[in-house]
């Protein structure tokens, strides 16, 4: 392990203020910060000049803060020299991902609210790393290295009778402000430094950086990183194959033939990316084929979204009918003429290894998942694959499947045309 990373970590451990974190980071984040600039007025100006939200000249000299308020964050009201008031909208992510969808959401529901109709208005992402789409509206990206600089900037003589509520026991702000800013700075340092390598070796049992992550509890963050950074080139990619495909937020939004998503989550302390295209659809349900990168696992999957709540035995049979008729005829997103860089882990004896099963009732070739709604075979990945390999190997398989995208419907027809 890098011994810069080794010495983060350690110090991560040895940070009073980290293991307060571990509970829940992006609500400890917020409510330190939250917490700062109520204590003082004086770290709520100094980080707003910083960042450049107020003009060096104006000072604050009322402040009220309103945490998870409309499902924000912090929602900062600040009141200038001036008089004027202004509205400070933080959204922090600190352990999840950041949507165009949701800043949207966001945006919208605070200014139609009739209380800050008369009120200057202010909208920051604060997030470890900036995101890989551009911000909607006027949402303004801070990172933590930001949060840290502005800390970096408070003297400790800005704490000299500025207190905002009298208390009675004298806290050292300037010592948790410092513990606060190492701690920041070292989850800096350690998202830098783990990301520049685009290795896609994070389950691997020799990775040592990653069971020092997993000890500490915020592997998860940089596993999300990596994921985000993964499903926005898939979509780079598929857009490239077909410019009229356009990605969509969930299957639920799905309206017409061939529409797809690309989605990633965290789930058992791994993280995944996939990629779903509804091929056929009735009253009953949805058919869509799909791919999923979970931990070292690349799944080819076709999956059906019922409708209904009931009368889906027959269906689930056709569906094994048709995962088995795709297999035949080589229409599966997984075949023989697919030839994309991924690469496989071996067995003793040198085969690659392969995830198949025989399913719930030993009915079929597939593993399965959901009582036959979730058909999958799998490929077993090695330590060497980067970041491009897993994208070529979502491009390549979506382009063999929409190449044969006709036949593959033919076939669902025929199988699913009963079932109506």
């Amino acid at each position: 392990m890098d011994n810069q990373i080794a010495k983060n970590i350690e110090n991560l451990k040895n940070n009073p203020l980290f293991q307060m974190s571990l509970g829940s980071k992006e609500l400890f984040h917020s409510n330190i910060l939250a917490w700062l600039m109520e204590t003082n007025i004086k770290i709520a100006e100094k980080i707003f000049h910083d960042w450049k939200i107020i003009y060096s000249k104006q000072n604050l000299i009322d402040i009220k803060i309103e945490r998870e308020r409309y499902n924000i964050d912090l929602l900062v009201t600040v009141e200038l020299t001036n008089k004027s008031k202004l509205l400070i909208v933080v959204e922090n992510k600190l352990k999840s991902i950041p949507y165009p969808e949701q800043l949207d959401k966001y945006f919208e529901k605070i200014n139609s609210l009739k209380e800050f109709n008369d009120i200057n208005k202010k909208f920051i992402l604060l997030s470890l790393t900036k995101p890989q789409f551009d911000l909607p509206g006027k949402w303004e990206f801070k990172g933590y290295s930001d949060l840290s600089d502005a800390i970096s900037n408070i003297n400790s003589s800005d704490f000299n009778n500025k207190l905002l509520h009298p208390i009675n026991v004298i806290l050292p702000i300037p010592k948790i402000l410092e513990a606060y800013k190492s701690f920041i700075d070292k989850l800096v340092s350690l998202n830098d430094e783990v990301m520049q390598s685009k290795k896609y070796n994070y389950y691997c049992e020799s990775n040592e950086v990653m069971k020092e992550l997993r000890v500490i509890k915020i592997h998860d963050l940089f596993l999300k990183m990596a994921h985000q950074e993964i499903s926005t080139q898939v979509i780079e990619e598929i857009g490239k194959i077909d410019q009229c495909l356009k990605n969509k937020r969930d299957q639920s939004s799905f309206k017409s033939i061939f529409d797809f998503s690309v989605y990633h989550g965290f789930t058992r302390s791994t993280d995944l990316t996939g990629l779903i295209i509804l091929f056929y659809k009735n009253e009953k349900f949805n058919l869509v084929l799909g791919l999923q990168l979970q931990g070292n696992q690349f799944k080819y999957y076709t999956e059906m979204f019922p409708k209904i709540k009931s009368g889906m035995e027959g269906p689930i049979k056709q569906h094994i009918l048709f995962a088995k008729e795709l297999e035949k005829e080589q229409l599966w997103f997984k075949s023989n003429s697919i030839n994309s860089k991924l690469k496989l882990d071996q067995d003793k004896d040198g085969n690659d290894k392969k995830g198949l099963g025989k399913g719930r009732s030993n009915s079929h070739e597939f593993c399965e998942y959901n009582k036959g709604l979730f058909l999958y075979h799998y490929d077993v990945l090695n330590n060497e694959n980067n970041t491009l390999d897993i994208v070529d190997g979502f491009t390549k398989a979506t382009e063999h499947v929409l190449k044969n995208k006709n036949q593959i419907i033919k076939i669902a027809e025929t199988i699913f045309n009963d079932s109506k």
